[in-house]
């Protein structure tokens, strides 16, 4: 079916009017709203993070709300300043998903912050005096944690389910942005499974928000008309109304633009309003009735006016504006530069959309038995490293740190092993060993997330042996079961956003000079060589985040390896010797093999390809033996394990 079509990598935004006076007026129009909408929503957030006395719950939830308010206006409005001006109209598809991507995220984290917000409403008006004890500034940082990772995990799914999509109907975008409705229009591949995935995360969302609003302000409305004061009602509907104004707003947009419309395209006025002028309104909103937040804005104009006045009296205002407007028109030229060359190379080349792998091609006498080998180390990997996470779950004893971060390295070993070993096991018995570029890039994707998180772990729980035997009296107060789940939590946000960004960097790339990698999986380096657009930026991002994250890990392994030996050795008993040795021996052990297969497998060889040999051990024997490893020599482990088989 896929040859039979020509698949779309660009697409044209038809958005608003073709008139000439009238594509000027709204240009301006909206560039005023742009301009206003940043300069109040990061201005608001300055001002929170400036001031310690809005340092509450409810300010914090505020900053982080026109946080993604200035998110979704950036993630739209410059794409549509531009298409008033420019001639085509054009949004290539890896410019498309990205937009789709901080659209869904910012969207789905306003559901989530207003919701909390409503939650913050009612149990400052519902239960005064139990406030400060229900809704700390510390519980409110969780939340608010919570509500990036949930939009985040979102808009991943939203997006890779779109990446699976096939374009070939059209490439003109009835709309002004790339929503997923006029996407769905324009794909010949069945969107079922798109909008089962809308029905299984998106629709759940909208409910759970939705009725938690509902059910605050109705509680809030009941213990309002309890009251007995006049003051007091005034009080406390000044205290919620500004929030339920935006609520309102907000979520009436919202279904007015989710609702269908008789002629199947969606109603531009409401999505201006739902994705351009609510992010305008909302600093406005929250800050004009807001005396708090009027006293600091005041208090903040003071400081500006006597730093502005410093700065006149000793500085000459033409030469600074001067310099500013050249320095300005200088970077608009090298964009305006660099954006052509990339279009002139985005013409010049026909981009790859499929590759084959060549894997274990040059052994197709071994491929049965290299099957069959690899069948049963998949098998017996997932069901080791998914029984140790079940295992340390329903087991209460193993509810400590270490074996908190041992479930969480199984875990992301379980990951590794799922992204690479069935594609593997697919090409041994395939004619055409493709893989298409989304299939690729969710690939790597994935085993970047995973590796990542297994360096960070390592290093966690390096430092956990070294608390352990250095410091024992105080282990308890220095590597809590809390501390070790916020480790754990960071572990995985470093490492997605990691990930994203180094796959974020091989969207950029366009794939001209063959089809075959020569690999068993989508690698960075061999996708490398296949780019016919100059890769400086990916290499720079490696050395930026790559290189720092492998140096910080294997310096705080070999400190605390360090530092355990030499506290060992200061030991007169043989026994306490030998306890430490054996407390640290299988992750000592598990930490050498992983970092001697990294180092073997990023260094460079004399005919340019990966060692398969090296990689098969670096991707799939390491999860498979890392369950053993920790679980074998563990008298913890094989009780609980006893224990379980015997119930």
């Amino acid at each position: 079916m896929k040859e039979n079509h020509s698949l779309t990598t660009e697409f044209i935004l038809v958005g608003f009017s073709d008139n000439p006076v009238l594509k000027i007026l709204l240009f301006l129009l909206f560039s005023a709203i742009y301009l206003v909408t940043m300069v109040g929503n990061l201005g608001l957030v300055v001002l929170i993070y400036m001031e310690r006395r809005l340092h509450t719950p409810m300010y914090i939830f505020l900053g982080n709300l026109a946080l993604m308010d200035s998110c979704c206006s950036c993630a739209i409005t410059p794409k549509m300043l531009e298409n008033f001006i420019c001639v085509d109209r054009r949004i290539s598809l890896y410019e498309c998903m990205i937009q789709f991507y901080f659209l869904c995220f910012a969207e789905t984290a306003d559901c989530f912050l207003l919701a909390v917000m409503a939650y913050d409403r009612y149990v400052a008006i519902c239960n005064p005096l139990q406030y400060h004890t229900m809704m700390s500034k510390k519980l409110s940082i969780q939340m608010s944690i919570g509500t990036f990772i949930a939009s985040n995990l979102h808009s991943i799914i939203q997006t890779s389910c779109l990446l699976r999509l096939n374009f070939c109907k059209s490439n003109h975008i009835d709309h002004f942005f790339c929503d997923i409705l006029p996407l769905y229009r324009l794909s010949c591949t069945d969107p079922f499974i798109n909008e089962l995935m809308i029905y299984i995360f998106s629709m759940p969302i909208q409910v759970f928000t939705i009725t938690t609003i509902l059910v605050s302000y109705f509680c809030i409305l009941l213990t309002i008309f309890k009251m007995k004061s006049k003051d007091g009602r005034g009080k406390a509907f000044s205290t919620c109304a500004s929030h339920f104004l935006s609520v309102s707003i907000f979520y009436i947009c919202l279904l007015t633009y989710i609702g269908p419309s008789k002629d199947g395209n969606k109603d531009i006025p409401v999505a201006v309003f739902y994705t351009i002028i609510i992010p305008l309104l909302n600093p406005f909103i929250y800050s004009l009735r807001n005396k708090e937040v009027l006293n600091t804005v005041k208090k903040v104009m003071k400081i500006y006016s006597k730093l502005k006045n410093f700065l006149l009296s000793h500085c000459n205002k033409r030469r600074r504006l001067r310099h500013i407007l050249l320095i300005i028109a200088i970077n608009c030229v090298n964009n305006f530069g660099l954006s052509r060359e990339m279009r002139m190379d985005m013409t010049n080349h026909s981009s790859t959309m499929e590759f084959i792998l060549v894997g274990f091609s040059d052994y197709p006498d071994l491929k049965t038995l290299l099957f069959l080998v690899f069948s049963v180390i998949y098998l017996v990997t997932m069901v080791g490293n998914l029984g140790l996470v079940v295992l340390i779950y329903m087991e209460r004893r193993l509810h400590t740190p270490m074996y908190i971060f041992l479930s969480n390295l199984a875990l992301m070993d379980s990951c590794c092993s799922c992204a690479i070993t069935p594609k593997m096991l697919e090409n041994f018995f395939s004619v055409d060993r493709r893989i298409s570029f989304y299939e690729c890039m969710a690939q790597s994707y994935f085993l970047c997330f995973a590796e990542t998180a297994d360096c960070f772990l390592l290093s966690a729980m390096a430092y956990d042996r070294y608390v352990a035997i250095c410091n024992p009296l105080q282990y308890h107060t220095m590597m809590s079961k809390k501390l070790s789940i916020q480790m754990s939590i960071g572990t995985f946000i470093a490492s997605n956003l990691h990930s994203m960004i180094l796959v974020g960097c091989l969207l950029r790339l366009t794939f001209c000079k063959s089809a075959r990698i020569d690999h068993f999986f989508c690698d960075v380096l061999p996708l490398y060589k296949l780019s016919c657009t100059d890769i400086f930026i990916n290499e720079l991002m490696i050395y930026i985040f790559s290189m720092p994250i492998q140096v910080f890990t294997i310096t705080t392994v070999l400190v605390s390896y360090f530092c355990i030996l030499f506290t060992i050795f200061k030991m007169k008993s043989r026994d306490g010797r030998r306890k430490a040795f054996s407390t640290c021996a299988s992750h000592f052990l598990s930490v050498s093999i992983f970092y001697i297969c990294i180092i073997m497998d990023s260094r460079p060889l004399e005919e340019g390809n990966k060692d398969l040999s090296v990689a098969v051990f670096y991707t799939i024997i390491i999860p498979l033996i890392n369950p053993f490893i920790y679980s074998l020599r563990n008298k913890e482990v094989v009780t609980a394990i006893k224990r379980v088989i015997n119930t």
